[in-house]
């Protein structure tokens, strides 16, 4: 059996190989093992001085093993090449390390006088260079002597043909940092450039990057945002503003309008009521006059969204109003218009044989309602009355459905009403306040009943109110037993007790309906 004889050479490089891994593993467990107690103890988060010297550390650790094992084996005699290598890579580790330790100290110092401001990426990335750029400089001066002067000079005219090469790089990188020093904008903000408007989401050296209200994001060079001009919607406190323009009817009073966009702002959840919507006379134009809606809201949300259920908001609460938005078309009819108002009557006496307070009307008492009844026009989840309030229309549910809400039960729905259902009855003859709130489910048409239409009526017909108090008082002790439903579990009444108090209650509605008419 041969064999195979290592020779003292070969022997040393395995001992020198088994000196270097072990040595580095040593160092490298001790420094792995310091990380890990910092990061038992918490001290291992983003932004920490461990979580910045981690890497460094290793390479510092085969650094140091790496020069270690060459004095030890005396290679700054025998191979002074090998033995300068790792001299060279100790002290480029050592300026590494120091280096994360000074960017680190000068991020720390920032925060603490600016606190809650984040320290620009593009500063970041400048003040690291230039720190390993002075700490590398130095090391060669000092520590093997170099004149610096011809790097220096060497690498001004470098810079200069670099400089004529890179021209638009360099400006994007000049316009970063204009932008940084005097900032317009913070990520997060939502701000307009040009034609582009977006959630600011990264600002580097070379270009800024926005968040459409789409989901596309749109990258734009910095020398462009430097050179155009930019609207910021945000501002410190979280807030954000947005504006929308509409064009409205001459015919319709300003202080109106404000009224309405006033009141279709307060029905998107999004728009803040403090501080309030602006609503501004813009100019008067060929056709319209134009109006400017700025509305506040929290910077998270996406203006864009918001101003457009606003619109939603605001066309449906002028289609209730009566106000058409004007535009610019002439159109010709050549044909004869149809009279459908016998149509709409029919339909609108066909709803009013299931209210049950209308029913003691005569066929002319009735049509005179269904001549008056205006049509009202809402959208999915807007308010159509709010409980407490004093306002006094009666609501006949034409198409759609409406949920009744009463806040001492609770969120959850009381009751669900559907075409040719019909509430408010008791604002409109006695002038209570709402007892309840009714918010439509769906799109919801319905027609609506004044007081003044209902006065007339009254005024000419003095038994009709005590007709109509019986009604409303059997409507009422219903609608109490409803709630009682709602809270209690049912019980029993007795008889005679429900009929003297059901008298007492028809006396007393049909006070109040003298009183609200002014009826003798």
């Amino acid at each position: 059996m041969s064999g195979f004889i290592l020779d003292e050479l070969t022997i040393k490089h395995l001992l020198t190989g088994f000196l270097f891994f072990g040595l580095f593993g040593v160092i490298s467990a001790i420094w792995r093992g310091i990380l890990r107690a910092a990061q038992k103890k918490g001290a291992f988060t983003e932004g920490n001085l461990w979580k910045a010297v981690a890497l460094p550390g290793y390479v510092l650790s085969f650094s140091l093993t790496f020069f270690a094992c060459s004095h030890y084996l005396h290679l700054q005699i025998e191979k002074p090449q090998v033995y300068n290598l790792a001299k060279i890579l100790l002290n480029a580790s050592l300026i590494l390390m120091i280096g994360e330790v000074l960017f680190f100290a000068g991020l720390r110092y920032y925060s603490r006088s600016k606190p809650g401001e984040e320290f620009p990426s593009i500063f970041r990335q400048l003040l690291k260079t230039i720190v390993y750029v002075i700490l590398f400089l130095s090391f060669l001066s000092n520590s093997y002597h170099i004149d610096i002067t011809p790097l220096l000079t060497t690498s001004a005219v470098f810079t200069m043909v670099l400089g004529l090469a890179l021209q638009d790089v360099l400006g994007n990188l000049f316009s970063g940092l204009s932008v940084h020093i005097s900032p317009p904008f913070r990520i997060g903000d939502w701000i307009k450039s040009g034609s582009f408007k977006g959630k600011v989401v990264e600002s580097s050296w070379r270009a800024t990057t926005l968040l459409l209200y789409n989901g596309a994001q749109l990258v734009i060079p910095n020398n462009q945002i430097a050179r155009g001009e930019i609207i910021n919607y945000s501002d410190n406190s979280g807030t954000m503003f947005n504006e929308l323009e509409i064009g409205l009817p001459y015919d319709v009073s300003p202080e109106r309008i404000r009224r309405i966009l006033s009141s279709s702002c307060r029905q998107v959840e999004e728009i803040f009521s403090k501080p309030s919507p602006v609503i501004m006379l813009e100019k008067f134009d060929e056709y319209t006059i134009n109006y400017k809606v700025r509305f506040y809201m929290a910077n998270e949300e996406n203006p864009d969204i918001v101003a457009n259920q606003l619109a939603s908001r605001v066309w449906y609460r002028l289609k209730r109003e009566g106000i058409s938005i004007p535009f610019p078309i002439q159109d010709l009819y050549l044909h004869q218009e149809k009279d459908d108002h016998h149509k709409v009557t029919e339909h609108r006496l066909s709803l009013m044989t299931g209210i049950d307070f209308l029913a003691g009307l005569n066929q002319e008492q009735r049509m005179f309602i269904a001549e008056r009844l205006e049509e009202c026009w809402y959208e999915t989840g807007e308010e159509i009355v709010v409980e407490g309030a004093f306002d006094s229309d009666f609501y006949v549910i034409d198409r759609g459905r409406v949920s009744v809400l009463i806040a001492k039960l609770g969120a959850k729905p009381v009751a669900e009403l559907g075409e040719g259902d019909f509430f408010g009855e008791m604002s409109l003859l006695t002038g209570e306040k709402r007892s309840a709130t009714v918010v439509a489910k769906t799109e919801t048409r319905l027609l609506k009943l004044s007081r003044d239409s209902m006065g007339r009526l009254l005024s000419e017909n003095e038994k009709l109110a005590e007709k109509l108090s019986g009604v409303l008082a059997k409507r009422s002790s219903k609608n109490a037993e409803l709630i009682d439903s709602h809270q209690t579990s049912v019980h029993h009444k007795n008889p005679l007790k429900t009929s003297l108090e059901g008298s007492a209650a028809k006396a007393a509605i049909l006070g109040k309906i003298k009183s609200f008419f002014k009826l003798s």
